[in-house]
């Protein structure tokens, strides 16, 4: 099988990540509370959109979030082209919340997570433990129930925003 090609029946997930906002920028929790895109951020989406522009995809989502759907808003209308599903948002698929430290500086975030763990770790190390590392299978289990099965299609590409936009396939 050549590199890019796929069997019959294969989805491929692009998961993408909302553009910067402005708690992004002000080193801010984000996590449920929203706050807009900065001009770098849909510059940032519409340029990922552009690169996007050949892949065939049959789906779009994204959280619920302002920023999330934002993004994929920017990064779709960029594409120049629709999608057959969607665009779809859906809060199963939103950022962890983080309760009372939304809103408060990250280094506060990164003490708590160092505390509840027991020793000073690295932003990576505190997003493998929480977040699941990033690993295929906890994609699948984040993004697949969001996925209305009457319109999950069974083949090509779907893009997606979640709080990080999720982009199918």
């Amino acid at each position: 099988m050549e590199a890019g090609e796929r069997r019959s029946g294969e989805m491929t997930f692009y998961v993408v990540r909302h553009g910067q906002t402005l708690f992004n920028v002000m080193g801010k929790v984000q996590g449920w509370c929203d706050t807009p895109l900065t001009d770098e951020g849909v510059r940032a989406a519409q340029s990922l959109g552009r690169g996007l522009a050949e892949v065939d995809f049959s789906a779009a989502y994204s959280s619920d979030s302002g920023r999330a759907v934002h993004t994929l808003d920017e990064l779709l209308r960029a594409r120049g082209s629709k999608v057959p599903f969607g665009p779809y948002d859906d809060m199963r698929l939103r950022e962890w919340c983080y309760g009372d430290l939304e809103g408060e500086p990250g280094e506060l975030l990164h003490a708590t997570l160092d505390a509840g763990f027991g020793a000073p770790l690295s932003f990576e190390e505190h997003t493998r433990r929480v977040r699941g590392g990033g690993h295929p299978s906890y994609w699948r289990m984040r993004i697949a129930p969001a996925a209305p099965s009457a319109s999950m299609p069974s083949s090509g590409a779907c893009a997606g925003s979640s709080a990080r936009p999720a982009m199918m396939g």
